[in-house]
Parts: structure tokens; sequence; C-alpha cells
């Protein structure tokens, strides 16, 4: 056709300069359908935060927090509510003893109010008081005069555990031949061990226990226990090992009442006329029970009361200890001095003697009138 053949004449051959131009592909051509292709684009990661290895935006870490910080809340708000239902409404006793009523006392209204007949069994219960009981308060515990002394081999006068505690021969009277038995010599405050002149308080057998509020002094064996029951010191004991202790009580009377008065109504379940008037190495007057485990000193006002305490054993062991400590007592500082003591001849060995303090004190004296017989018969 002239069409095709004008066409046919017009095209030119495309040089090798212009092959590089992109022409469209014969797909496109004839009405057919064009097969596009695509490449397959590259996966991105959106919404990463720089630095974090998760991925996790502001946003999602601040939800967390908000969400941890409302469980937090919420668990704490549940343990304290239940916490609060746990504590039941206590009791509170009024100090009012006379009507005995009894009150809930937490948040709560008074429910109830209990009678005497439900608080009778309330004797149980003490009163809350700011200070602990007063001394005067509470009543004197005195031995049974039953009680009879620790063995004493040679009879004189210190008990076996005596002998042990001061460290003399149980087996011979006058450990150091001076004259004077070890019993004797113990109750007037010289040394058992030491041949005359010796002092106890020189020995070291013995110490001097100053009482820090009341001053007064009193000779103790240096290896017992010394302590003071109340702060202010009115009542200290002296423990032995055995479990057998001394008490050392102050009280006080009254300006106008007499020791008898307050014999009466403090030493309750004793007897006044088992009590004989005596005065001690300081010369200081007491009162002394018949059996001699407890002894009483009138200074002024104050009363202070010596009490022999046994232990489990209930036997007397430490008997001279307690005429010792009752024959160095002193309410204060004092300018009364022990004498020296004087050697004297010895008793016969076929002399025989009993434990009792007396009989020892009546068979010295007839047998010597050398020494301080006088101030021996003081204690006896």
């Amino acid at each position: 056709m002239f069409w095709n053949k004008k066409k046919s004449e017009t095209i030119q051959p495309v040089a090798e300069e212009t092959s590089r131009i992109t022409v469209i592909p014969t797909d496109f051509y004839g009405g057919n359908d064009p097969i596009i292709h695509y490449k397959q684009a590259s996966k991105q990661k959106v919404g990463k935060i720089p630095g974090t290895a998760l991925g996790i935006n502001k946003k999602m870490l601040l939800g967390l927090g908000m969400l941890v910080i409302i469980f937090t809340v919420g668990v704490s708000w549940y343990y304290l509510s239940q916490t609060n239902k746990k504590i039941p409404a206590q009791p509170v006793v009024t100090n009012n003893l006379e009507n005995n009523q009894v009150a809930e006392n937490i948040g709560m209204e008074i429910s109830e109010v209990v009678t005497s007949t439900v608080v009778s069994s309330s004797t149980m219960l003490t009163p809350t008081t700011t200070e602990a009981q007063s001394l005067e308060e509470i009543p004197l515990l005195f031995p049974n005069t039953a009680i009879p002394n620790s063995t004493d081999m040679d009879s004189d006068g210190l008990t076996d555990v005596e002998e042990a505690l001061f460290g003399t021969d149980p087996g011979v009277m006058d450990g150091d031949n001076d004259g004077y038995y070890d019993g004797q010599e113990l109750i007037n405050l010289y040394n058992p061990k030491g041949t005359a002149p010796v002092k106890l308080i020189d020995s070291g057998l013995v110490g001097d226990y100053v009482n820090p509020g009341l001053q007064y002094r009193v000779y103790y064996p240096v290896s017992w226990e010394v302590a003071a029951v109340d702060p202010k010191g009115k009542q200290v004991l002296f423990s032995s090992i055995l479990g057998d202790f001394i008490s050392v009580e102050a009280y006080q009377k009254n300006g106008n009442e007499t020791f008898a008065d307050w014999f009466g109504a403090k030493a309750v379940g004793q007897q006044y006329s088992d009590l004989i008037p005596f005065k001690n190495r300081f010369e200081e007057n007491g009162f002394k029970r018949r059996d001699g485990l407890v002894a009483y000193f009138i200074s002024g006002n104050n009363i202070y009361v010596f009490i022999y305490h046994p232990g489990d054993k209930q036997v007397i062991a430490f008997p001279q200890v307690l005429e010792m400590m009752i024959a160095s007592f002193r309410p204060s500082k004092t300018l009364v001095e022990i004498p020296e003591q004087q050697s004297l001849p010895v008793i016969p060995d076929y002399a025989v003697l009993t434990s009792t303090p007396s009989e020892v004190s009546t068979l010295f004296n007839t047998t010597s009138n050398v020494g301080n017989t006088s101030s021996n018969q003081n204690l006896f």
C-alpha cells in the first residue's frame, strides 16, 4: 500500500550510538496485557527507637511504667486493708478497781460494761504502776527456827563448809595455835588463819562493803556475790555458791514510832519476846532472834534487818558468817576501832567444846583471863 510504502521509506535504521535508549517493550503492542516486573523492596523496621534493642518506643515505656505504679498501689492498699481487719478490738481495764469496768477502746464505741462478777477472776491482773513496788510494802520473809546447822567436825564454832570458805582446817580447833578457836576469832573479827595479832579485815578473807546510798558498812566473804535488789540499795543480798544468802534490808519508821510498834506491824509471825538485846564489835546496839538467824539495828528513824536465807538443802551452812556480818555492821563511818588481839595459852587437847558459841565462850573465859574477854562476851 502507498501508506505502507511511504512509511517504510521514512523509517531509518537506528545507529549504534542510540542503542542505549529504552524503548517500549513489545508486550504493549497489539492490545496485549503487559506483564509488569517489579523488584522486591527490602523490608524496613518502622518505629524503632535508635539505641534500643527491642524497638520499644517512648509511648510504650510510659504506658508500662504507669501499669507498674497502679499495680503496686493496688497491692499495698489490699494488704493494708486486710491487716486492719485482723486487729481485734483491745479491752481497756480502767483504773477504777471498785467498779471493775472493762471497755473496748480501738476506734469502737463502748459496747459492754463487765460487772464485778465477770472480773472477779481478775485477781491475777495487777494495776499498771509507774514505779516498782516499794520495799516498805513487801513483807519480811523469815527463816524457820527449826532449821539445823551444818556439821562442825572439830567443834570450833565454824561449820565444815565455813572452814572451806576461809581455808581453815576442819579437823583442828585452833588452826593458828594462838589460843583462840577458829569460830571465836571470826565472830570477834580476827583472822582464824593468822597468829595474833591479825585483824580479819587485814587477812584478805573478807571485804568491807559500803552501801552507796545509805552509807552503812559491813564485812562479807570476798568470794560471795553482792547485789542490790533496788536502785537505792535498800535491800542488798550477799550470796554464797551453795544458794544460801544473807539479806540486809533498810526500813524507815515514823518519828514517834517505837521499835516495838514497828516490829509488831512489820515482822509478821515473829515474837518480840524472842529478841535479845546485844552490842556488836563497833558498839552498835541491836536485837537478835534467839537462834541468831535474824538481827535488827536501830539508827535514828532507820531500821536495818539482817536475815539468813538457807539454800535448797535447808541447813544453816554459814551461821558464823552471819555472826561476823552482824558484829561488823556500822550505820555510818565510825571512830570505834577493834582492839589488838593477844595470844593466849593453848587450851588443853582434852577440852571438849560444842559448836554452840556461848559454850565456846564460857570455856574460853574459864581457862584464861588474858586478852579481850569482855569484848568476846559482847557477841556470845
